[in-house]
């Protein structure tokens, strides 16, 4: 896993903050596996858990492609990221898994859902 430059793009940023906040969530069984920026504005972040959603025929990692949204600061998206879509279980979100060449991506919440923490 790179460690990506917490100085450096707004992607890079959030990054670094979510990977610094996932030993926090690591509780739930979340395990990260890979991570990288493909822009400045969006990160991969290749993760299991214990709540990936078998019942529903997930099976081994998900990648969360996550833009980081634009009127929102880096903290907040990293925050969302951990508390909204990482530490909660997937639960009816499983359904919004998208499965593409044997690898199931998820770009997170529905964008109605997302309102900044405070």
């Amino acid at each position: 896993m790179n460690a990506p430059d917490a100085t450096g793009s707004r992607a890079q940023r959030a990054l670094a903050l979510v990977l610094a906040g996932a030993e926090n969530t690591m509780g739930s069984g979340l395990r990260v596996l890979d991570s990288w920026v493909e822009s400045d504005d969006t990160f991969c972040l290749v993760f299991t858990s214990d709540f990936t959603g078998e019942d529903r025929g997930v099976r081994g990692p998900v990648r969360l492609r996550r833009v980081v949204d634009s009127g929102w600061t880096v903290e907040q998206v990293a925050e969302y990221v951990l508390v909204s879509e990482l530490g909660e279980p997937l639960g009816s979100l499983a359904d919004e898994l998208e499965f593409l060449d044997g690898v199931w991506w998820f770009t997170g919440d529905h964008d109605e859902w997302k309102e900044p923490l405070s």
